[in-house]
């Protein structure tokens, strides 16, 4: 995975975020840092089930305080269903989150 590009993304995708206040969640619009973590399915199963008590995988998990979790193996499933890149795959869900 290009983790270089993502990074430049991510830093790309939150400026152009924040110029759209009406779709940015605004929680996340207050913060100097949001952290973005690229973990397993199984890291965001056991996150999923502690903190919203719903069991399974999902895509993204985001916290108000700034953390951004997204699964690489359902990204990777993503991708694959999509016909896109894993890193396109990461970079969307990762901007998607900041934005709802």
């Amino acid at each position: 995975m290009e983790t270089a590009w993502l990074k430049r993304f991510s830093r790309i995708a939150l400026v152009e975020s924040l110029k759209h206040p009406a779709g940015v969640n605004t929680v996340l619009q207050g913060l100097e840092n949001v952290e973005v973590a690229i973990v397993s399915d199984p890291v965001i199963a056991a996150v999923h089930e502690r903190f919203m008590n719903i069991p399974g995988a999902t895509d993204v998990i985001t916290f108000d305080h700034g953390e951004i979790l997204v699964s690489a193996d359902t990204a990777r499933l993503n991708a694959l269903k999509y016909n896109k890149t894993l890193t396109h795959e990461i970079a969307f869900i990762s901007s998607t989150a900041c934005c709802i």
